[in-house]
């Protein structure tokens, strides 16, 4: 909670004991001279206890340094910034706004003040204020990178995804990193909105561009996809949805129960097998595809060969929760009951072992759900199969 400040009060902590204990030492009245020494030393033990993760003892010393001198704007800043890590965002609030009104402030201080004013009002909830807090601070300092990036993530929690796409530009620009696996997320997310408001044109045009921008935005593609479905163009539809695989092999399974739904609809049901065994042969340790062929041989009435997949799958990976509780399905259908129960046991033993089915290779967030961006690091495209990774570590023998 209070890694977020303590870069910054450990650059004011620096300029304040060069600053205020120096100039103290110079200070011509013994009386003021220990004044300014109490001052700092009340402020550089706050900033210690931060670093020890004390915040109720830090916010006792720097209250003890703004009673001393109440003109130390940077005790302030650091008071406010405490206040705000403790969740108490209306005292922050009053602290920052406080520094602001004064005059004569130096531009440096006023921009930082700003900032923390921005990060303020996020806390509370206040999005358009903080947004309209840091437009300042990035009219005042165009480059100031951490501003930039604040206002991306207000303008995606708002669902800005315009907003929150030229601010990725500048954030990428200033930052000079590449980033287009994010923009193209952003412009996808545009096209979404537009999708969903009955804006067909506008829509496949933020797809395209989503993919221009990154040709491996799986998002972009099943999506671009829908839009010529609910427009009847299912030949369309299927052409963008194979071009998962080529984008992202893992990452075929998310097209499948969209092309099975084309397929049927074109008529054209033995196309979709034949593109799941050509898929399957070229990626013998593909779980998903597996599973999905089984599911469609048991659609078909091909109640043995879906049998033989789903037992090649448990071969494979033991763990596989969804290839056991498809082939209870399959056997409570043919009225095998007993192999049932026997498969339903085994996924009774198996619950203890696969608890989710996505994790997030960089912070380790799992989730039963493939999100694009995770919630907890707040990084895109880092979520993968968590029950594939761990699938033969749990193999039967």
């Amino acid at each position: 909670m209070l890694n977020e400040i303590v870069v910054g009060l450990l650059g004011l902590a620096l300029g304040y004991a060069i600053g205020r204990l120096w100039r103290g030492g110079q200070d011509r009245l013994r009386g003021g001279r220990r004044l300014r020494e109490t001052e700092g030393l009340a402020y550089i033990k706050g900033v210690n206890y931060i670093l020890s993760e004390a915040p109720d003892l830090a916010i006792e010393e720097f209250i003890k340094a703004v009673q001393i001198n109440s003109e130390t704007v940077e005790t302030y800043l650091a008071l406010g910034s405490l206040f705000r890590s403790k969740g108490d965002a209306t005292r922050a609030i009053r602290i920052h706004q406080g520094i602001i009104c004064r005059p004569h402030m130096d531009p440096k201080i006023l921009i930082q003040s700003l900032y923390e004013l921005g990060l303020d009002y996020k806390k509370a909830g206040l999005l358009d204020r903080a947004i309209s807090t840091f437009q300042d601070v990035v009219a005042r300092n165009p480059k100031m990178l951490q501003a930039h990036v604040q206002m991306e993530e207000l303008y995606e929690e708002i669902q800005d995804w315009q907003a929150a796409f030229q601010a990725q530009e500048r954030v990428s620009k200033l930052g000079k990193t590449d980033d287009r696996n994010v923009l193209a997320h952003l412009v996808t997310e545009l096209g979404k909105a537009e999708a969903a408001k009955g804006e067909h044109k506008a829509a496949k045009g933020s797809f395209k561009k989503a993919i221009s921008i990154d040709p491996r935005c799986v998002d972009a593609y099943l999506h671009f996809g829908d839009v010529y479905a609910e427009q009847g163009q299912d030949a369309k539809a299927v052409a963008l949805w194979k071009k998962v695989m080529e984008a992202s092999p893992s990452m075929t399974f998310l097209a499948y129960d969209r092309l099975e739904r084309a397929f049927y609809r074109m008529g054209h049901v033995s196309a979709l097998e034949e593109f799941l065994r050509d898929r399957g042969s070229q990626a013998e340790t593909d779980l998903a595809t597996q599973i999905f062929l089984a599911r469609h041989l048991r659609k078909k009435g091909e109640a043995q060969e879906a049998i033989r997949t789903l037992r090649s799958v448990l071969d494979q990976w033991g763990n596989s929760r969804e290839a056991r509780q498809e082939l209870i399905r399959i056997y409570q259908d043919q009225g095998m009951k007993e192999e049932a129960l026997r498969e339903a046991e085994k996924l009774v033993e198996s619950l203890a072992v696969v608890d989710r089915h996505f994790q997030c290779r960089m912070c380790g967030y799992a989730n039963t759900k493939l999100l694009w961006k995770c919630p907890q690091c707040q990084r895109w495209d880092t979520m993968g199969s968590l029950e594939e990774a761990s699938g033969n570590a749990g193999k039967e023998v």
